[in-house]
């Protein structure tokens, strides 16, 4: 009679684990991938550094009785220190003015920066601007007349000085206000002229 217990109870027990074998395999879920990935945010740097265009204009104008070549270029200049406008960083300029003789030799040559125009700046373009430009405007009696502008690099701004170089027959520079344009400079500032130096 043990043994018949014993045996029921073996097959109770048997069938016990048949029948929980056969739910787990039924109650088995489908494998699902829980691995999610996603990228890691980089943490931005500084914005890279811009600069303007380079550009060159050459042009050719009769000057004391003879025709000479008046060739501007314009480009970037890492060397410089960086201006900063807003959020923004600019390389500054130079601008390199040659002008040369009518059988090609030259008669004056020189690069210029923003440094050679600061006693007519306003701390805030001396410290901020840039050198936007330097074009050839008249030769005039014994003088080659050029536009200068400082100001900000930035191209969707309009805030500069302009300044006008003279060049001499004697290849000696000097610099003033634009009288026409510059109405925020002092009145006892116009029209005084200042050589530039290096």
């Amino acid at each position: 009679m043990q043994k018949i217990k014993y045996e029921m109870n073996k097959v109770t027990v048997l069938l016990a684990l048949s029948l929980l074998s056969v739910s787990l395999i039924g109650c088995k879920e489908k494998k699902t991938n829980d691995i999610i990935v996603s990228k890691v945010p980089q943490r931005k740097g500084p914005a890279p550094i811009q600069h303007m265009s380079e550009y060159k204009d050459i042009r050719t104008t009769e000057w004391l009785g003879t025709t000479y070549k008046v060739d501007v270029r314009r480009s970037y200049d890492t060397s410089l220190p960086i201006v900063h406008v807003d959020d923004n960083r600019y390389y500054d300029n130079q601008v390199k003015v040659r002008i040369l003789r009518k059988d090609g030799s030259e008669f004056f040559s020189r690069t210029f920066t923003k440094s050679n125009f600061k006693n007519w700046l306003p701390e805030k373009i001396a410290k901020n601007g840039a050198l936007l430009g330097v074009v050839f405007v008249e030769a005039s009696g014994d003088c080659l007349n050029f536009a200068v502008s400082v100001g900000s690099p930035d191209v969707t701004s309009d805030e500069y000085v302009p300044l006008v170089l003279k060049l001499s027959r004697y290849g000696v520079t000097s610099v003033s206000s634009d009288q026409q344009l510059d109405t925020s400079s002092n009145k006892s500032d116009e029209g005084d002229d200042e050589e530039v130096t290096d």
